[in-house]
């Protein structure tokens, strides 16, 4: 296992459009994308950072993991992603160390990527994202949102998350995917 970058830091927030401002006017960074993470309940903005994005999530549903951790802590660091060229030998490497995971198998996030988060109590307080790019995905926010660089409302979210859950039902390797995704999703909630 290699880790060849971080890849994204995901800051969570109330309110995207309230955070942007800082991001975008004093600190002059662009927002390139948003997307939908179906798995997780939350609208991503992605902000470009050299080699590497800020991301800034916010919860969809009142009861999705984002939406407790922004209760339990309020806005700020949610999570650190680092890019490994090889899942299966980066969950095998950590298995071998006894490390706890959220996710015991990775599922496939937003531009074609397994995903898995290891625990905070096993990273010092972190949560850490492990993903790994796989064939015909590229594995960065670049030419994977939906919403073409604006901010969707509400009501277009949920609407989108329906659009989703169908196109995954058409395509059963998705489906399968979007289902661990799920699942990981729940695990996730229940260990903040």
């Amino acid at each position: 296992m290699r880790i060849n970058r971080i890849d994204h830091l995901a800051l969570a927030v109330d309110s995207i459009d309230a955070a942007l401002p800082f991001f975008t006017e004093v600190l002059g960074l662009q927002v390139t994308n948003t997307d939908v993470e179906e798995g997780q309940g939350v609208v991503v903005a992605f902000l470009p950072v050299g080699d590497s994005e800020i991301e800034l999530i916010e919860p969809v549903h009142d009861d999705s993991g984002v939406a407790r951790f922004l209760r339990g802590r309020g806005p700020g660091m949610h999570h650190i992603c680092l890019e490994v060229d090889d899942m299966d030998a980066a969950l095998e490497r950590l298995k071998t160390h006894e490390v706890r995971l959220i996710d015991d198998q990775p599922y496939i996030g937003t531009g074609g990527r397994r995903i898995v988060f290891i625990h905070p109590k096993a990273a010092h307080g972190v949560l850490v994202e492990l993903y790994e790019k796989l064939p015909g995905g590229n594995g960065s926010a670049n030419g994977r949102s939906r919403f073409a660089g604006r901010l969707p409302g509400r009501d277009e979210l949920r609407a989108n998350l329906d659009e989703l859950r169908q196109a995954m039902v058409a395509r059963g390797r998705v489906m399968a995917a979007g289902t661990r995704g799920f699942w990981g999703g729940l695990r996730r909630g229940r260990n903040p």
